[in-house]
């Protein structure tokens, strides 16, 4: 049977409109989620369209003290009352025409609304080593965890709260004024309104990069050991393209400019260097493998590597750093492939 909410010759507006209709469901289902999942991965217009969807959908919070919009949801709820054929796809495009005017616009999302029930509030999400998955949370904002990745979520009345527990997170918010969108991780956080952002937490070591709009990143110092102390944050502001990082010291890195496209590869699977130091690299391509690459000699830390590979084929990898940097290559266990400067003319190839 042919799946109508994905059927190719909708735009991906009515698709969106769909799935939003499924996710919101009682009886939506894992097999569904799943599917979904999917779908908003396959095309970065799906997450557009989904967000944006979603963003309206905090709009009509604001219309619920009218009577004429009170008015629509009684009616809209007797609508949804009545037998009807066990369908869940939503036949109209759900596009917005303000020019039709206020009160036919509030008639519209209030009935869409009514149909609509909202899915919960938290939730823990985690990948596994080499693992991507891309969640639609509560209010539409759409976040994507790169490999052996873990955060919780937990919106309250005031405030859309996300902890970084581990990993690395793309994070696509719907704008709500009225609940800041909060990524914890570390010693600090990051506020955001509207905006696209990546968290990478590698140990106590926290790197935020922007990649739309503005966010605020925040370092909170250790309590003091005075009682009634009170904390003093460290805080910086960022524009798209910009990135900060902080640690166990306590304060924020200098900003620094970034490439986006390549602070961004990982989402289509690619290790993207460039100037980047070898144990640098290989410490970003063990993220993605069971099989760990190991350098022999620390003499060759620092040597730099630019080029674009493939995540999580640390073979592949290991045999191209060979020819790079003319290296031996030995493999004592399964899992783990060590590089050594090589000591005569004959090329090492892995078992």
């Amino acid at each position: 049977m042919a799946d109508t909410h994905t059927n190719p010759g909708r735009t991906a507006a009515e698709q969106a409109a769909a799935w939003h209709a499924r996710m919101h469901a009682p009886d939506v289902t894992d097999a569904d989620r799943a599917r979904f999942h999917v779908w908003l991965a396959a095309d970065p217009a799906h997450a557009r369209e989904y967000r944006d969807l979603a963003g309206l959908w905090h709009d009509i919070d604001a219309m619920h003290g009218s009577p004429e919009v009170a008015d629509a949801l009684r009616h809209a709820q007797a609508w949804r009352a009545r037998p009807r054929r066990p369908s869940w796809s939503v036949p109209w495009r759900v596009r917005p025409v303000l020019v039709a005017g206020a009160a036919a616009l509030g008639m519209m999302l209030v009935v869409l609304a009514a149909v609509l029930i909202g899915p919960g509030d938290g939730g823990d999400y985690r990948t596994a080593l080499g693992e991507q998955r891309t969640v639609a949370l509560a209010d539409g904002s759409v976040v994507t965890l790169n490999t052996a990745t873990q955060l919780t979520v937990a919106y309250s009345d005031t405030e859309r709260r996300v902890e970084l527990v581990a990993g690395q997170a793309q994070f696509d918010v719907v704008p709500d004024a009225r609940k800041p969108f909060v990524v914890a991780a570390g010693g600090g956080e990051v506020r955001a309104l509207g905006t696209v952002f990546d968290v990478y937490k590698a140990g106590e070591t926290v790197t935020v990069t922007l990649l739309e709009g503005r966010v605020e990143v925040r370092h909170l110092e250790p309590p003091s050991v005075a009682p009634m102390a009170v904390t003093a944050p460290v805080r910086t502001e960022l524009s798209p393209g910009q990135r900060v990082s902080y640690g166990d010291r306590h304060t924020l890195s200098a900003v620094a400019a970034v490439d986006v496209a390549r602070a961004t590869a990982w989402r289509q699977g690619k290790l993207d260097f460039h100037d980047t130091p070898l144990a640098e690299a290989i410490a970003q391509a063990n993220r993605y493998s069971r099989v760990k690459l190991e350098l022999a000699d620390r003499s060759l830390a620092d040597r730099r590597i630019s080029g674009v590979f493939k995540a999580g084929n640390s073979e592949l990898l290991a045999e191209g750093l060979q020819v790079y940097f003319g290296l031996a290559l030995s493999r004592p266990s399964p899992d783990r492939i060590v590089l050594s400067p090589r000591r005569d003319d004959a090329r090492t190839r892995l078992p």
